[in-house]
């Protein structure tokens, strides 16, 4: 299921104002402890994104290392395949 942001910063607004609002410490943390949560799951969200496009590129390297050139010298004008 998929939540857009924007639906994620509402819900985080408002447990901001019911922070605000509380008059108890431990519920205040309570709604903090939240706040706190559905910010990680945007910024893990990002992070995912970004990682995919990280691990393309290291995996994109590994191969060019891993498989040899694609080019031929020929020095005396000689090569393997000639019959």
């Amino acid at each position: 299921m998929v939540i857009s942001s924007e639906t994620v910063i509402k819900k985080m607004q408002e447990e901001i104002e019911k922070a605000i609002k509380t008059k108890n410490h431990d519920q205040m943390i309570d709604h903090i402890s939240k706040i706190k949560l559905l910010s990680e799951l945007i910024l893990d969200e990002n992070k995912s994104k970004q990682g995919t496009g990280e691990k393309e590129l290291i995996l994109k390297t590994q191969i060019s290392k891993e498989l040899p050139p694609n080019t031929t010298t020929v020095q005396d004008g000689t090569s393997i395949f000639d019959f």
